[in-house]
Order: C-alpha cells, then sequence, then structure tokens
C-alpha cells in the first residue's frame, strides 16, 4: 500500500471580511496567547473620514529623464504623425528610474501597442536577464541569501497625439494590473501639454496621484515657495500641484536627446485607408463631407489611400479636371478648417479613418500655395479668360450644391 503525501495546511490569512446588508467587517488574525482566531479589526473607518491614499516614496523620476521621453514623443508626433509609448523601469538595487520606449507599432489610433520581436527580446533581456550579476560576476543576492531581481516596470506614458489626454478603456484594462504610475499625453500641437495622470496598485485605481512624490520637482517648488515667503505668503498644496503639473506639461528644452534606439523601435505600418470610414458621422460634417467627397473623389482616394503622399500632383489634376479656381480652393481650404473637428474625432476612433492632423498642415498648405499660383495666372489672363473662369467657378459651385 502506498502512503499519500500529508497535504501542508493552508495558511490562515491575516484579514477577512464579512458583507452584510448595508456595511463590510474587518477581521484580523490574532493569536495572543489568550486567544486564537478571527477578531474584529480596530480603528476601521469609512473612506469618507479617511480618503483612501497611496503615495510613492522611493525615488524620484528626474526631470531629465522625463524630457527624454517628450522630446521623443515630439518628433514621433511631427515626423509620423503617430501616438507613442515607454515603460518607467525602477532599479530596485540603486534606486533609480530609466524610461525605456520598446519595439512598438505607431499609428494605431491613440492605443500604443508593443511588439513581439526577437528585438523586443533582445531589449527586455537587457532589464530582465536570466539571473541578475553583481559588480564581480557573481548572482545578485539580497540579504536573505535570494537572487534578486534589479529591474521592475512601475507605470508606463503613452500620447494621444493632438487628442486630449485620457485613460482610455483600453489603458484602464492594460494598467488595472500595473502597479505604478500610469501617464497620457495629449494636444501634442499645443503650447503645453494635456496631461491625465492615474496609479494603480493591486488592482486598486488612485486618481490624481500626488505628483510631487514621483516627480524630482523639489527645487523648481521651493524657489516658488522662497518666492511667496519674501511676500509673506506660502505655497498652498493646490499651487505645488499646480506648479509640478504645469513643469511636466511644458515641451522638452530645444537641446534634449533621446536613444536613438527609441526611433528605430517604432515601426509605421501603412495600411490603404478608405473614405468609407466617415459613412456613419451624424450632422452638418456627414453631409458636407457626402457632397465633397462626390465632387472630389478622385482627390480623397489618390491623396489618403496610398501609401505616398502626392497632395500637390492630385490638387493639380483636380483643378485640371474640375476647373477650380482660387476661389474655390478657398472653399476646399475653409471646408477642411471647419471639419477638422469632425475628422480628427473620426480618426481617434476609428482605425480605417484616413485623413490625420498632421496631414492637415501639408493639405492646407498645398492648397494655398497652389491658389497663389493660380491668381497670379488669372491676374494675367485677358477679359475672356476671366470671364471663363468665372463661368467655371460658378458651375463649380452648383456642382458642389452650394
Amino acid at each position: 500500500m502506498t502512503a499519500q503525501a500529508a497535504t501542508p495546511p493552508k495558511k490562515a490569512p491575516k484579514l477577512v471580511t464579512r458583507k452584510s446588508a448595508n456595511s463590510v467587517e474587518v477581521f484580523e488574525r490574532v493569536d495572543d496567547g489568550r486567544f486564537v482566531g478571527y477578531a474584529l479589526t480596530k480603528g476601521v473607518v469609512d473612506e469618507k473620514d479617511q480618503p483612501l491614499t497611496l503615495s510613492w516614496v522611493g525615488a524620484k523620476i528626474p526631470l531629465t529623464e522625463w524630457h527624454k521621453f517628450l522630446a521623443f514623443a515630439q518628433f514621433i508626433f511631427e515626423r509620423d504623425n503617430s501616438e507613442c509609448q515607454a515603460n518607467l523601469m525602477y532599479d530596485m538595487i540603486d534606486n533609480k528610474w530609466v524610461i525605456w520606449a520598446f519595439p512598438q507599432e505607431g499609428q494605431t489610433g491613440m492605443t500604443a501597442k508593443e511588439i513581439e520581436n526577437e528585438e523586443a527580446q533582445r531589449q527586455r533581456a537587457q532589464f530582465f536577464p536570466a539571473v541578475e550579476l553583481d559588480a564581480n560576476g557573481r548572482t545578485l543576492k539580497g540579504p536573505d541569501g535570494k537572487p534578486v531581481r534589479r529591474w521592475t516596470c512601475l507605470g508606463s506614458v503613452h500620447t494621444h497625439c493632438s487628442a486630449s489626454a485620457f485613460q482610455s478603456g483600453t489603458d484602464e484594462a492594460n494598467e488595472r494590473n500595473r502597479d505604478g504610475l500610469h501617464i497620457t499625453i495629449g494636444k501634442m500641437r499645443d503650447a503645453s501639454y494635456d496631461l491625465h495622470v492615474r496609479m494603480y496598485y493591486r488592482g486598486l485605481a488612485y486618481t490624481n496621484p500626488p505628483l510631487a512624490s514621483w516627480f524630482d520637482c523639489d527645487a523648481i517648488v521651493e524657489r516658488a515657495d522662497s518666492a511667496m515667503r519674501a511676500l509673506g505668503f506660502s505655497l498652498t498644496a493646490d499651487q505645488r500641484k499646480a506648479i509640478i503639473t504645469s513643469e511636466l506639461a511644458k515641451k522638452a528644452p530645444a537641446d534634449t536627446t533621446y536613444p536613438q534606439q527609441w526611433v528605430d523601435n517604432v515601426v509605421i505600418t501603412v495600411n490603404p485607408r478608405v473614405p468609407a470610414a466617415y459613412g456613419g458621422m451624424q450632422g452638418g460634417n456627414a453631409s458636407d463631407y457626402a457632397s465633397y467627397q462626390h465632387a472630389g473623389s478622385g482627390f480623397h482616394t489618390k491623396t489618403y489611400g496610398a501609401p505616398e503622399w502626392k497632395v500637390r500632383a492630385v490638387l493639380e489634376e483636380l483643378v485640371k479636371i474640375k476647373k477650380l479656381s482660387p476661389e474655390d480652393i478657398q472653399d476646399v481650404v475653409e471646408f477642411f478648417e471647419k471639419n477638422e473637428v469632425g475628422f480628427a474625432m473620426a480618426r481617434g476612433f476609428s482605425r480605417v479613418s484616413f485623413i490625420t492632423p498632421d496631414e492637415y498642415e501639408k493639405v492646407l498648405d498645398a492648397l494655398q500655395e497652389l491658389q497663389v499660383k493660380l491668381w497670379e495666372r488669372e491676374v494675367a489672363a485677358s477679359d475672356d479668360e476671366r470671364d471663363l473662369a468665372r463661368e467655371n467657378r460658378q458651375e463649380m459651385m452648383n456642382y458642389l450644391g452650394e
């Protein structure tokens, strides 16, 4: 007869909760030499009387490290009109921070997405080797003699391009079980960024975490506080928070550098996109778009549906076919400016929409350059040619349903 191994006793939990219709009671494990078991925990209060706050007490993220990511993100936005992301890596041995942008897919519609490939594995191995070694090449061990890890990921940062900063449903799902600080950066075309910050620990979200405990802005706050004290005042907690938030929302200094590897890690996959993405738009923007798309469908398809950018050639072709005048082009310019909000919203919530904020600049520049050329040409034209141009203009306006 074979003896079965005894099942080890289950370790008793430290805390147990009991829910009733109107309350939740918390019990703690006790063993005081008189009683063994669970007793009602003393000193428990409602969160209305004690807000559930949690602060980071480790080393702070240097502003120079933060600026590296801001400069990198601004470059990717301006070059590719793409979002990007990075992880906040914390060295638990030397208590320092490194922000690192691992291989990732760009232009994914405000949802940054890391890529799992051989290069990503190589870069992750730099932070998470199979065995951590000390300065002497020996296995790094803690006070208990067990091997320890040096690096841990304690947060993330990603951009929303020119859209505002917010936590999307995808962000929430990705961050819920990742302890640390998570930041979204938006309005990258503006003079200062829009920030949305939250913290997670053990699956619980903490909104508006104290940034003073995460970022090394002490010297900046102290200068402001010193100036206030000289006037007989002192900074309030809200003023301190505002100073730090404002500092983090500033553009990176012009001379900020970042690893070229980050740029190489951003992979842009160009997929043909079709105008049908806007079929579900509602209201005035939808009707405006429908009439204009009908009149200039070749313009939209050729410009945005192909990987290459040929806006000037397409516009010139459109002018030749439709006999557009400078006034007509001005109407087109005004249309783009009027509908920018609608297009930006469609791009934010539809991965098949084809126009991007960066492309607006190229479209408007090309339209305006072409407009100037046509104005010059029309001024030099004869009276008969000007009359013909006006007839063509009216014909086009009728065609557009104006």
